[in-house]
């Protein structure tokens, strides 16, 4: 079965967010797992890994807000109205500055 995502969309955003999330905690683990690279224990509560998780979160969070604002704006009819007079809108005045 294949699916269809459209850019944009909030599926979309929810794809690249769970590949993000996949990406940090891959990143996470390695760090963990390489004393070489680890200053102070990175999963201890005020840790970089905490830390980082909290920014993370935090980025999460906007864009699936981003996304559902992009959403709003796809549905609004108004805008969508917009969007499909504006652009013979300016033609039509286009042609009369030039005449």
């Amino acid at each position: 079965m294949v699916v269809v995502i459209q850019p944009g969309s909030p599926q979309a955003a929810r794809v690249i967010v769970g590949i993000a999330r996949i990406r940090v905690k891959r990143l996470a683990r390695q760090l963990a797992d390489d004393p070489a690279r680890r200053v102070v224990d990175i999963g201890a509560p005020g840790g970089r890994l905490t830390e980082l998780s909290a920014q993370f979160d935090a980025w999460v969070k906007s864009v699936e807000q981003m996304s559902g604002r992009i959403q709003g704006y796809k549905e609004n009819p108004v805008i969508q109205q917009d969007l499909s007079n504006v652009p013979a809108s300016i033609k039509r005045l286009e042609g009369q500055l030039a005449s």
